[in-house]
């Protein structure tokens, strides 16, 4: 559809949001001085060799064919005539108020949503009524639709037996209600506290209207489902669920509760990794990370002579994602069982917290593995001035600081500060003593004078504290390969701010949580299956932004 059409619908009523269907199907409502206007700028828009006739047209009509939103501009005088007529020509007639021209279609608008609204009554439901409005369907396709509608919701009910609930024929059992009805009894939550307070209010709402539904069987949520997709209700009861498999609406209410509870899981999950480095990738190839030399100093300029050239060596590391995954299905069975919670609740609410899992695995299995950089040196070495046999305590921590201070590139003095202190659950309250506590206490003989001060001048490097049970003796299963890495109850880590080590790799378009694949069941099986899948990678790519220490 040309933009100057769309244009010219949103002036007379059409939603500024609206798409081309609808505005499509709001020119059908159109009458008098307004369809011929809209017809001719559809005619434009299809045929370039009509557009003089149709700037003519347009003008006959009162509307100015550069802007069909606004009233025709009246033309300058010409020049007078060499022999003037007797009398005077009569006035031209004045050209229309485009401010009342859209006036009048607002008041239009309004009294056809007002007759829609009317017509619709207690028994239409509202996502009609809704579709009505923002189609711009006029009093007798209304009712037409309208009519149609409560005669199919009354067929859709007939013979449904006595286990049907008296509140199915309520116009506000639409799938939102249904779905959050099914949010509600599984005990997930409705209302996303980061959506814009627009969004929050129609979720409040919905879960309002959800609570109806809350505590219906699962073969009176099918029968609903059958009736939301225009079908019939059979008598029997596996006839009713597999009616149901074969729609959407079950289909988006069973998913819709099975992804708020695999999210929901994956949030709740506690991750200790925020000291690594994210990005998203394209795709499930290798990537290089590469890594440029510090360039050294500036080198003292000679007089009347040129600069020196810079010269830029760089290192890389490949790593690459992968895709980890698992499905569940609910069938026939579960449904006459009634075993909802268990399988679009608990279930999935498990394979989130599996999915969050992931990344913590990965991370602490890369730092216990200890595997050689692009270097041909392990990531924690001797070589490398990050690698200690010293037990924690404020000495060693200290030693463990200078030593990522004095890490160098080229020759450059990198000052690396760190930022987290990761200890086992062994160290926990060691590592709250030293980070914490204001003073230390010295040791000596009675009388005796020290040259030291006091105060736990560690404190100062407000140091955040991580405590990970993955790197003690039991160690942590490398989801990737199998292996299983041991750690200790004494090491520790100090790691800088995240970029510097251990980077984590997520595919682009998943927003970095599990996505969940929705498919039915075939070959003689009713039901329907979801596959949580979570794709991500990590790598260490470099050593100098952390330090171990191990006594």
């Amino acid at each position: 559809m040309n933009q100057r059409l769309k244009r010219y619908l949103v002036s007379i009523g059409l939603r500024a949001e609206a798409t081309d269907d609808d505005a499509r199907e709001y020119m059908t409502g159109l009458t008098g001085v307004r369809a011929q206007v809209a017809q001719l700028l559809d005619r434009e828009g299809q045929d370039a060799t009509v557009d003089g006739a149709i700037r003519v047209a347009l003008r006959d009509l009162g509307v100015d064919p550069d802007d069909p939103t606004r009233a025709v501009r009246a033309d300058p005088p010409a020049d007078p005539p060499a022999n003037p007529p007797a009398d005077p020509p009569a006035d031209p007639p004045a050209a229309p108020d485009a401010d009342a021209i859209r006036a009048e279609g607002r008041e239009q608008e309004r009294a056809r949503v007002a007759m829609i609204r009317q017509l619709a009554g207690e028994d239409v439901p509202d996502d009609l009524v809704d579709r009505a409005i923002r189609s711009g369907w006029d009093e007798a396709r209304t009712t037409r639709e309208f009519l149609d509608a409560v005669r199919g919701h009354r067929a859709g009910s007939v013979g449904a037996g006595p286990a049907v609930h008296s509140r199915d024929h309520d116009r506000d059992c639409t799938r939102d209600a249904l779905a959050y009805g099914l949010m509600i009894r599984g005990g997930l939550p409705t209302i996303d506290p980061n959506a814009s307070d627009r969004r929050r209010e129609e979720q409040a709402q919905l879960s309002e209207r959800g609570e109806r539904y809350s505590d219906m069987a699962l073969l009176d949520v099918c029968r609903e489902a059958i009736r939301l997709d225009g079908g019939t209700v059979p008598h029997n009861r596996q006839e009713v669920i597999r009616a149901a498999v074969s729609g959407g609406t079950l289909t988006y209410l069973f998913t819709t509760s099975a992804y708020a509870s695999v999210v929901a899981g994956y949030e709740e999950a506690e991750d200790t990794t925020d000291w690594c480095s994210a990005e998203d990738v394209p795709n499930f190839l290798v990537h290089d990370a590469i890594m440029l030399d510090k360039l050294g100093t500036l080198s003292k300029h000679p007089r009347g002579g040129t600069a020196n050239d810079a010269k830029v060596a760089d290192s890389r590391e490949q790593y690459r994602i992968a895709r980890y995954s698992k499905r569940f299905v609910v069938d026939e069975m579960d449904i006459l069982d009634d075993r909802l919670n268990a399988l679009v609740g608990h279930v999935p609410r498990e394979l989130g917290l599996a999915a969050a899992r992931l990344r913590p695995d990965l991370v602490y299995s890369e730092v216990l593995a200890n595997e050689d950089l692009a270097d041909a040196v392990a990531l924690f070495h001797a070589d490398h001035a990050n690698l200690d046999s010293n037990a924690l305590s404020n000495g060693n921590l200290q030693a463990g600081v200078t030593a990522m201070m004095q890490q160098t590139k080229n020759s450059v003095r990198l000052n690396i500060r760190p930022r987290y202190l990761v200890v086992p659950g062994d160290l926990e309250w060691t590592a709250r003593e030293l980070i914490t506590s204001g003073e230390i206490v010295i040791a000596g003989t009675a009388g005796a004078v020290t040259e030291r001060g006091n105060r736990n001048v560690t404190r100062d490097l407000n140091l955040q504290l991580r405590v990970e049970g993955r790197i003690d003796a039991t160690g942590v299963t490398d989801p990737d390969s199998g292996t299983a890495y041991t750690g200790s109850a004494t090491n520790w880590f100090l790691f800088s701010a995240p970029g510097k080590t251990i980077h984590v790799a997520y595919r682009s378009g998943t927003g970095r949580r599990p996505q969940l694949e929705t498919f039915k069941l075939t070959e003689g099986s009713w039901g329907i299956g979801w596959a949580v899948k979570h794709d991500i990678g990590v790598k260490a790519l470099d050593y100098r932004g952390c330090y171990q220490g191990n006594a």
